[in-house]
């Protein structure tokens, strides 16, 4: 995620199971990560956040969303966006949405 503004307002991501539909369970009871998480961010300023079943490493957990073995989805929620974000809406043309999933490397 672009650090510049890390989006305005409240955000969050949250995991559900696919196949229930509720948040999935996980080892570390962590079912979403929002902006007042205490993220590590990169050198650059922006975040990464590891979507995946097992942990990225002690230096990355932070950051960790798990994910179960089976079919996940994510959603992604701005609450009480700033003008900028809600001026994005008017013109889909020109709407930027939130960065997509890419797959780590070795994944």
């Amino acid at each position: 995620m672009d650090a510049n503004p890390i989006p305005p307002g409240f955000w969050s991501v949250t995991m559900y199971d696919r196949v229930t539909n509720y948040t999935a369970p996980n080892p570390i009871n962590r079912y979403h990560l929002a902006g007042y998480n205490d993220l590590k961010k990169n050198d650059d300023g922006t975040i990464t956040i590891y979507i995946q079943a097992a942990s990225p490493g002690p230096d990355q957990e932070s950051n960790w969303l798990p994910s179960p073995p089976g079919p996940f989805y994510l959603i992604f929620r701005n609450y009480a966006p700033a003008p900028e974000t809600t001026a994005g809406l008017k013109d889909l043309g020109t709407f930027q949405g939130p960065p997509g999933v890419v797959p780590a490397v070795g994944e």
